[in-house]
């Protein structure tokens, strides 16, 4: 499956600031040189808050989620997992226990989160799940934050990494059809990253003048 998947003509293979990365369709990135596996706004707990709340989500919503993030794991050399930001919904819900039992599927690998607003847990439940929380991570030539307001933290980083915003297009065709899609949106020195979370919604994007913007459509990554 992993020849499978560096062959694919789905994942998108990118340089910035010297380095490689792959922009791939299970909304994620990978960082080979640093076997890091780099995702945003899981937002974990998310359909068992809803529950909660009354309002009939099904928790296939967070397998599906936790399935998807396992299969990378399994399929690329992952020593760690990077997110940034909003891992978890809320606070702990009935659907813990499910976290916890994901979590030792792939224990091998460091887990970091830059914490994001929706990261409200406390500290004992990031310990319990061996997860290492950070405000931001300044690495090689990357700035790791979870809003792309606080840029200011690296300024001498050539490029800021971040998710929150849930970024997307709206593609227009023949005949006034219109099409929503999740992204990566490259600017001069910001790459947000997608929400890896299908149970979200989107903030609608204009690409100005020199931003790139990678779809994520059937299973594929496609610039545009």
């Amino acid at each position: 499956m992993t020849n499978e998947l560096l062959t694919s003509q789905a994942v998108v293979r990118l340089d910035l600031a010297g380095e490689e990365l792959w922009l791939l369709p299970q909304r994620c990135i990978w960082w080979p040189a640093r076997h890091t596996l780099i995702a945003s706004d899981l937002h974990l707990g998310k359909s068992g808050h809803f529950r909660s709340e009354g309002l009939a989500v099904p928790q296939a919503v967070l397998t599906a989620d936790l399935e998807r993030l396992c299969q990378l794991i399994a399929w690329l050399p992952v020593r760690r997992l990077l997110c940034l930001g909003d891992l978890f919904h809320s606070r702990t819900n009935p659907e813990w226990p499910l976290v916890l039992e994901y979590r030792a599927r792939f224990k091998d690998a460091e887990f970091v989160l830059i914490r994001g607003n929706h990261d409200v847990l406390p500290a004992h439940r990031y310990a319990e799940l061996n997860i290492a929380v950070l405000d931001y991570l300044t690495e090689g030539p990357f700035l790791f934050v979870h809003d792309p307001a606080d840029a200011g933290h690296g300024a001498a980083a050539a490029v800021t990494m971040s998710g929150h915003l849930h970024p997307g297009v709206r593609l227009r065709g023949r005949g006034r059809q219109t099409l929503r899609l999740p992204c990566f949106f490259l600017g001069s020195k910001t790459l947000l990253l997608p929400a890896f979370s299908e149970f979200t919604g989107l903030a609608l994007l204009r690409p100005g003048k020199g931003d790139r913007v990678f779809v994520i459509a059937d299973g594929c990554v496609v610039g545009v």
